[in-house]
């Protein structure tokens, strides 16, 4: 009697629909991406693409135009201002191409082997990129975004590797690992604790040429971009002096405030901390030889980022502690024997997940939109001619993009820190609202009398700018806005 092989339809059914199934998940991403691109505004990212406005108009960063952010956040929305005008959503182009970007590497890691691995850890991590991290911001156009996506993506190709697996290493990867640390560290100040942490752990004897070169490199290139923007004393005096002297006692920062704000995010959370033990487990504990001690170094790194609460300012170590679960999850079907079976199962689940719950999460991103139009804007338009500028103070940043008009002055918001820095500038980097304020003398202001952190009244620290709003200005036909007065007689 001849002998009949039953094939297991299971495996047999996810080898043939490998293909056309990862197609569709990235057809579902790339879908998924319009709505993100449109949901929710957020001051900060708003800011951003004011800033990258004045920079590609030719004003300087620091010296002429206020930020004490790190001058790699205006790099992506100085370049979008070159070719064309847009608004926030077309700024957030380039973090949708770093998620792709991460995507790749991941099929390009060394410590995947199947490919059934691959995509796995490629599905989940797409899955936390449309469902979980856009809850905290995590899709917008900011520097702890940036530095998310940028250190996510020297993870697949570079740290993890060169701590797991260091005979994998290419010289590429090396070349390329280093350059995007040293360049994240032209984001915030604040993340060099932990990019040092992250550079040593993966540092190799073998490579520490090629890797310092490259590492050199990056602070070369990221310098003269600076240079080719900004001022380099500006940068030391917006960024390093303002945020290590003159905000941190507005934010309380303390060594003991920062640690328990660490344990807080971490272990306080439901879902943050089971991630965060299952991942220690699968790097630290299971590390083999002079691994632990890279491993740990690496993770301590990760946990840092968390220094400020869990939010959007710890995005670049929740992208990582996101990028490191899919990698652990994927070597886990590694070395399963069933590697097909549950790889169908989990696409399974996945598929189930996006068909219940992605018309309920496009609901709330629709009820929640990147706004279009608001009462002070569109009396902008009506009054000024698009060459005009407008001031909107002191943290509404949102309406020069509504107006489509740029600030008339480079401390475009104007919040207490500013204030307090500008009683003693240093370095002679003092970018002065109420100077400009006055020679500028825009048409419309904007003022929303708001309580910065509940702590601060507008009226607290902006008096030199409300006494040029009394002696020049007048109340409009809506709440906050401000007339020159001259104009009023002209029949403005």
């Amino acid at each position: 009697m001849p002998r009949i092989i039953i094939r297991p339809c299971v495996p047999r059914l996810a080898r043939r629909t490998f293909g056309p199934l990862l197609m569709a998940l990235l057809g579902v991403y790339l879908l998924f991406q319009w709505p993100l691109a449109h949901y929710t505004e957020w001051a900060d990212e708003s800011e951003t693409v004011v800033a990258s406005k004045l920079l590609a108009h030719g004003e300087r960063l620091y010296s002429e135009v206020f930020n004490n952010h790190g001058p790699l956040t205006f790099l992506c929305g100085f370049l979008i201002e070159k070719v064309g005008d847009f608004s926030v959503p077309g700024h957030r182009m380039p973090v949708i191409a770093l998620q792709l970007a991460i995507f790749a590497s991941i099929f390009a890691c060394p410590l995947l082997l199947s490919r059934y691995a691959k995509a796995l850890a490629a599905i989940i991590l797409g899955l936390f990129f449309l469902f979980l991290i856009p809850k905290y911001l995590g899709h917008t156009n900011q520097y702890d975004i940036l530095a998310g996506c940028l250190l996510t993506l020297t993870l697949y190709i570079y740290l993890a590797p060169a701590i797991l697996d260091p005979a994998a290493l290419t010289p590429g990867a090396v070349a390329m690992g280093s350059f995007l640390i040293g360049s994240t560290a032209f984001l915030a100040v604040t993340y060099w604790p932990s990019l040092l942490l992250l550079y040593f752990s993966a540092l190799r004897r073998e490579h520490i040429q090629r890797s310092l070169a490259w590492l050199a490199l990056a602070l070369l290139a990221n310098l003269a971009f600076l240079a080719f923007i900004g001022s380099l004393r500006g940068y030391i005096a917006e960024h390093l002096y303002f945020n290590l002297v003159i905000l941190a006692p507005f934010m309380g920062t303390t060594l003991w405030g920062s640690a328990w704000a660490i344990v807080k995010a971490l272990f306080f959370n439901a879902w943050v901390f089971p991630m965060l033990a299952w991942v220690a487990y699968g790097l630290v504990i299971k590390a083999s030889g002079s691994a632990w001690w890279r491993a740990s170094l690496a993770l301590l790194g990760v946990v840092l980022f968390f220094m400020r609460g869990f939010g959007f300012h710890a995005m670049p170590g929740l992208y990582m502690l996101l990028g490191l679960f899919a990698l652990s999850m994927g070597q886990a079907l590694d070395r399963s024997s069933m590697k097909r079976t549950i790889y169908a199962g989990a696409a399974l689940l996945v598929c189930l997940f996006i068909l219940t719950y992605g018309p309920v999460w496009c609901r709330r991103m629709s009820s929640d939109p990147f706004p279009t139009s608001s009462e002070f804007s569109e009396f902008a338009k009506l009054r000024t001619a698009k060459g005009d500028r407008i001031i909107a103070y002191p943290f509404e940043n949102v309406q020069y993009l509504l107006a489509d008009r740029l600030p008339a002055s480079g401390a475009f918001f104007f919040l207490p820190w500013q204030a307090k820095y500008n009683e003693a500038p240093v370095f002679g980097i003092k970018v002065d609202p109420c100077q400009e304020f006055r020679e500028n003398r825009p048409k419309l202001v904007f003022i929303k009398d708001a309580v910065v952190w509940g702590r601060y009244p507008w009226q607290s620290y902006s008096s030199c700018i409300q006494e040029c709003l009394d002696e020049s200005y007048a109340l409009g036909p809506g709440k906050g806005i401000y007339i020159r007065k001259d104009l009023i007689a002209q029949g403005l």
